[in-house]
């Protein structure tokens, strides 16, 4: 393994450009290939005048597909699943779909969201649990519907958010402090064409603007994550790299 990889697993189209997009094309331009999987296309969501309501996924599918090509993401996997019903899905289901991904992929780093959701969106929270069960699933020897090799991730994270970001967007939850920071700040410009590329998510984008310029400014310089030490073969946090030292030999189911 010795390409770098990571896979991201995320609800919604724009997920990854608001939450990563400066990480996503920082790695990006070192080589790694990155993958995204979008539980849904947004078809609940906002339209901003840009499309009718009923080609809504539609419009926010090719927002996405713009927004991969500016940062970056070498593929995208759609569950399939209806905006605001994931949680209403068939756990084994979904479940079976995103590991069979991990298996099929292999990344050495797998990205999502954390408990809260990172905003509380019950698809982020379902996502959340669907994608930890995923990778333990992954991870176990003679599951029938999964006929790829078992395969252990090595690094399993959470998007995050530190307090002084959290707190200018009004999401006062008590939270862990994030304990790996990328430092983006080349970036700004891929993250920002990103973030526009999503014209009917304009409100969310305007939401970020109106933190004020300094902390815009901070929000754009660094991205946070948080490693779940549980579902992760590597026990320590990458630091300042979302890989650390680990190399993904650890990986091998035994």
């Amino acid at each position: 393994m010795d390409n770098k990889s990571i896979l991201f697993v995320y609800a919604h189209p724009d997920d990854e450009s608001f939450s990563a997009g400066g990480t996503i094309a920082k790695y990006a331009a070192q080589g790694v290939d990155i993958r995204l999987v979008c539980a849904t296309r947004g078809e609940a969501g906002k339209t901003a005048g840009v499309c009718e309501v009923e080609e809504l996924g539609a419009c926010r599918e090719q927002e996405l597909r713009e927004a991969a090509k500016v940062l970056g993401i070498n593929q995208i996997y759609f569950l399939d699943y209806r905006d605001k019903e994931v949680s209403m899905a068939d756990p084994f289901a979904i479940t079976v779909k995103i590991a069979r991904i991990i298996r099929d992929f292999r990344p050495q780093v797998l990205i999502t969201f954390g408990p809260d959701g990172s905003s509380g969106h019950q698809d982020h929270i379902a996502v959340h649990n669907y994608t930890l069960a995923a990778v333990r699933l992954a991870g176990q020897s003679h599951v029938p519907e999964l006929p790829v090799e078992p395969y252990r991730v090595p690094r399993v994270y959470y998007v995050n958010f530190t307090s002084r970001i959290r707190k200018a967007l009004g999401r006062l939850q008590d939270w862990p402090e994030p304990d790996t920071l990328i430092d983006t700040s080349a970036f700004n410009d891929s993250k920002l064409t990103a973030l526009k590329c999503h014209r009917t998510q304009s409100g969310s984008y305007h939401k970020f603007l109106a933190m004020g310029k300094d902390k815009m400014a901070y929000y754009l310089r660094q991205e946070a994550f948080l490693l779940n030490k549980e579902y992760s073969v590597c026990q320590t946090p990458g630091g300042s790299d979302l890989f650390g030292e680990c190399t993904g030999r650890e990986a091998k189911v035994k």
